[in-house]
């Protein structure tokens, strides 16, 4: 029974939706209404499990936006010299290598 009432929760839900992003403001609202009235349904029906269930994956949700967020200042651009295969100088190279660290310093300070 648990898995009939949980697919035809999905199949409400499905419709629902898509009645709420072609309808008006009317529809946006009600589909919140109903989306936290087959909730409320759901722990009645199923109990302790559907009120934890959607905190467990919020919080992890949450954990992951975070973790993307901080992250970047973890990522290092190492600068790329490009080049052409006709004029290659290792001099020139070097020379260009320097430069690009050295201007990566000076943004980092």
């Amino acid at each position: 029974m648990a898995w009939a009432a949980t697919a035809a929760y999905l199949a409400i839900i499905g419709i629902l939706g898509w009645r709420a992003l072609r309808g008006g403001d009317t529809e946006k609202v009600m589909f919140v209404v109903n989306v936290v009235l087959l909730w409320g349904s759901a722990i009645w029906l199923f109990g302790y499990p559907a009120l934890i269930g959607p905190a467990v994956f919020g919080a992890g949700g949450m954990l992951v936006m975070l973790v993307a967020l901080t992250s970047s200042d973890l990522k290092v651009r190492v600068p790329v010299a490009r080049v052409e295969a006709d004029s290659f100088d290792p001099e020139d190279l070097a020379t260009e290598i320097a430069a690009t660290e050295a201007e990566t310093r000076r943004k980092a300070a």
